[in-house]
């Protein structure tokens, strides 16, 4: 992956680079929030990632992929139970325009994805999509569009249990 002038780096202390690429990697992770209204609040979402950044068993993942010492592409992940299977959630993948990821770049971050998810011991993948451009990109790793729509709303009345 040299050649294309891209690399997947992993932010995480034990890789020694989160001074370097955190800071960065939190304005995409808000800016997406931002741009696609996801029911997360970034700040609770920022101090999960800080914190975990540390956790010797770390419940985030968080790939960025860098050409000319920049993050050009970041994706996110979590873990989460879901009635006693642990299952690995992409939350977030935003790719730069015209950036030149690859499909060999992609295939490489979706490796480390997979490690992870199986280091954790993890039964099954979650993501919900935002566009039919990445249903047919996941597709390519056995991803199944299962049908189902994830349908939000408020809670008339609602309030944030913080």
């Amino acid at each position: 992956m040299e050649s294309t002038g891209i690399t997947i780096e992993r932010v995480h202390f034990v890789f020694g680079n989160v001074a370097k690429l955190l800071p960065t990697t939190l304005e995409r992770v808000v800016k997406f929030c931002d741009n696609y209204h996801m029911d997360s609040d970034p700040n609770y979402l920022i101090a999960d990632i800080c914190a975990d950044c540390w956790n010797q068993s770390p419940s985030f993942l968080v790939l960025v992929a860098i050409k000319d010492s920049r993050v050009i592409a970041h994706l996110l992940a979590s873990l989460d139970m879901h009635y006693g299977n642990r299952i690995a959630v992409i939350q977030q993948l935003e790719v730069d325009k015209g950036c030149g990821i690859t499909k060999e770049i992609f295939d490489y971050g979706m490796k480390i994805v997979n490690d992870w998810a199986k280091e954790a011991k993890c039964k099954t993948f979650r993501i919900f999509t935002r566009n039919r451009a990445l249903v047919r990109i996941f597709n390519r790793y056995g991803f199944n569009d299962t049908g189902r729509v994830l349908m939000t709303r408020e809670v008339d009345g609602g309030e944030n249990g913080r």
